[in-house]
């Protein structure tokens, strides 16, 4: 059962966007998702209207972005996700492989245990498919 308020039909990637889908109606307690490229541009959505998940993605970035810098600063390390608590609920954004985000706008009363582990798992598996997409060709090819 789909709670879907809108699709991203017009997404590059049908399998980016079945994967998304298949794993947000799964995950209790999840308002709506984006897939984000680095610079904030929204290339896939669930549970979000177009317009909605246009406005989140570059505040998304910003986050996902920051949280880099001030990590590299800490030497601490890759930022795995940013949870961002407040009143009513929270925003959780993770890095998908190297040039993209996952955002997620949460529900106050949801298991952040559950959405960190659920998210890992999506994050992954995106990953694998938005990174392939990234692939040059192998080499030994004529150049052009």
């Amino acid at each position: 059962m789909s709670n879907h308020l809108s699709r991203n039909h017009k997404a590059r990637n049908p399998e980016v966007q079945q994967i998304l889908d298949e794993k947000i109606d799964n995950i209790a307690g999840v308002r709506g998702a984006v897939v984000l490229s680095d610079e904030g541009v929204h290339m896939y959505w669930s549970i979000l209207d177009d317009s909605t998940a246009e406005r989140r993605a570059p505040m998304a970035s910003v986050l996902g972005n920051l949280a880099d810098r001030y990590a590299a600063e800490e030497r601490g390390g890759a930022v795995r996700r940013v949870i961002l608590e407040m009143e009513d609920g929270f925003v959780v954004v993770g890095r998908i492989g190297h040039h993209s985000y996952l955002a997620l706008s949460v529900e106050q009363d949801a298991n952040l245990g559950t959405i960190a582990y659920e998210s890992t798992l999506l994050t992954k598996r995106l990953a694998h498919v938005l990174d392939a997409e990234l692939r040059t060709p192998a080499q030994g090819g004529a150049n052009t």
